[in-house]
C-alpha cells in the first residue's frame, strides 16, 4: 500500500524552504530511486505557487460552487494520486494552508481519511510546530508582506482569537488523531537544537522523516527564501496597506524596501525586539504551555513535557521612531525615485528609436502609395478598355460571321 506523506504546515516553519528543497532536480530524481514522488498537480491557483501541490485538496465539494472552474479539482488530484500509487511507494503533498484551511471545510479530515481508504491509499501527516508567540509574531510579518492585513500586532492577535485561529497544537493534534490514529501523526519541532539529522537543518529533518539523509547525494541551494522585514520597513509597508492601490500593486515598492533593508546602512538590529507590548506576551503564550507540555508527553513520548527548549529571549517591545521612520522612507522612495527616473530614461530612449524607425517606414509607406496610384490609374484604364471591348461583342449582329460561327461552334459541341 503506497502511503502518502502530507504536510500541513505551520505556516512560517521553513516550509518554502522545505518545498524548493525537495522540487530540486537533482533532489526529485534522487528522491524517485528510492520510490518517492513529489508529483507536479497541474492545477494553478492564485497566490499559490506549483510546489504547494496539495492545495487542490482544499478544493472540496461543498466549498464552492459548481460553475468554479477548480469545482472538480479534488477528486482529479485525489485520482492523479491513486494512479502515482501503483508506481511509488511514497507520495509527497504540500500545503501550509491546509493547518487553517481544513477547519473553513465541513467534515474535511473525515471526508479525506474515507476518500484515502477507498482508494486504498495510507496517509502521514507531517506537521512542525514552533513557539507559538514566535510564530504568531512571524505569521503577522508575512501577512503585512503580503499586504494582508494593516493591523496593529495587538488588533491582529485579537482577530486571530475572534477566528479561532488555531494555535493550540495539541487539541488539533487530538482531532487529527480521532481520525487517523496517532500512528498517522508526524509531529516535528521548528527549532534548531531539535532538527535530527547529522547536519542539524530542517532539510535533514525532512529526510529523516523519509528514511533518508544528506549523505545519500541531496543538495541544497545557495537561494535564500522568504525574506523578511524588520522593524521600521515593516511598519513601512504596514501603513502602506492601507491604500488600495497598494494592495493590488503591493509588489511595486518591495523590491525597493528590501533593497534599503539590505544595505541597513545605519546598523539596524530589530530583531533584538519584539512587536508584543510588556505583559502580552505572557497572556498569550501563558495558556497553552500546559497543552504543549501534553503535547510533548503523548505525541512526542517525552516525559520530562519539554516541547520547546529554547526559552523566549528578553526583548524591547518594538516601537516606532518618528525620526528613524522619516529617513527610511527617505531612503525607500528616493530609490524608488531614482528607479523610476532609470526606468523612464531607458523609456525615452527606445521612444527615439522607434520615432527613427516611424519615419523610415513613413518614408517607405510613401514610396508605396504612389506606386499604388499609378497602378490604379492603369487598371482604371484597363477596365474601361475591358468594358468597351464587352459593349463591342454584345453590339454583333446575329447576320454577322462572328455570330454565326460562335452559334456553329454550339451545335457542334452538342449545345443549344
Amino acid at each position: 500500500m503506497a502511503t502518502i506523506y502530507l504536510h500541513i504546515g505551520l505556516p512560517k516553519t521553513g516550509t518554502s524552504s522545505i518545498q524548493y528543497f525537495m522540487w530540486a532536480p537533482e533532489n526529485r530524481a534522487l528522491l524517485e530511486q528510492h520510490g518517492i514522488c513529489y508529483p507536479e498537480m497541474g492545477f494553478r491557483y492564485r497566490m499559490v505557487s506549483k510546489y504547494r501541490n496539495a492545495h487542490f485538496l482544499l478544493r472540496t465539494p461543498g466549498s464552492m460552487d459548481e460553475s468554479d472552474k477548480h469545482y472538480k479539482d479534488y477528486e482529479t488530484g485525489l485520482d492523479k494520486v491513486s494512479e502515482l500509487a501503483a508506481k511509488y511507494d511514497k507520495i509527497l503533498l504540500f500545503d501550509e494552508a491546509i493547518w487553517a484551511g481544513s477547519l473553513n471545510r465541513d467534515n474535511f479530515w473525515p471526508r479525506l481519511k474515507n476518500d484515502l481508504d477507498e482508494r486504498g491509499l495510507d496517509i502521514r501527516i507531517i506537521v512542525y510546530f514552533r513557539r507559538q508567540d514566535q510564530w504568531v509574531e512571524s505569521l503577522y510579518a508575512q501577512k503585512i508582506k503580503s499586504g494582508m492585513t494593516c493591523k496593529s500586532f495587538s488588533d491582529y492577535l485579537q482577530q486571530m482569537r475572534e477566528v479561532h485561529y488555531p494555535v493550540d497544537f495539541c487539541a488539533y493534534l487530538d482531532m487529527l488523531s480521532d481520525i487517523f490514529g496517532k500512528e498517522a501523526l508526524v509531529p516535528r519541532v521548528f527549532e534548531r537544537g531539535q532538527f535530527r539529522g547529522p547536519e542539524g537543518t530542517i532539510h535533514s529533518d525532512f529526510l529523516d522523516i523519509l528514511g533518508l539523509t544528506m549523505a545519500d547525494g541531496f543538495t541544497i541551494s545557495d537561494e535564500v527564501r522568504n525574506a523578511r522585514y524588520d522593524g521600521n520597513y515593516l511598519e513601512f509597508r504596514r501603513l502602506l496597506t492601507q491604500l488600495p492601490e497598494y494592495q493590488r500593486n503591493y509588489s511595486d515598492m518591495a523590491p525597493h524596501i528590501k533593497a534599503v533593508q539590505h544595505e541597513n546602512i545605519w546598523d539596524y538590529d530589530y530583531r533584538s525586539y519584539t512587536y508584543f507590548s510588556h505583559g502580552e506576551r505572557d497572556a498569550f503564550f501563558g495558556p497553552l504551555e500546559e497543552s504543549n507540555r501534553r503535547l510533548a508527553k503523548t505525541y512526542l513520548d517525552r516525559p520530562d513535557g519539554v516541547l520547546f527548549r529554547e526559552g523566549p529571549r528578553e526583548l524591547q517591545p518594538f516601537v516606532v521612531k518618528d525620526s528613524e521612520l522619516l529617513r527610511d522612507t527617505i531612503l525607500i522612495y528616493g530609490r524608488a525615485y531614482y528607479a523610476m527616473m532609470e526606468q523612464h530614461n531607458a523609456l525615452a530612449k527606445q521612444q527615439e528609436t522607434l520615432a527613427r524607425r516611424y519615419d523610415t517606414l513613413a518614408k517607405r509607406y510613401d514610396t508605396l502609395s504612389d506606386r499604388y496610384k499609378t497602378l490604379a490609374r492603369d487598371h482604371k484604364a484597363l477596365t474601361k478598355d475591358h468594358q468597351a471591348l464587352v459593349r463591342q461583342f454584345q453590339s454583333l449582329s446575329k447576320y454577322s460571321p462572328l455570330y454565326r460561327l460562335k452559334n456553329l461552334v454550339k451545335r457542334l459541341l452538342g449545345r443549344k
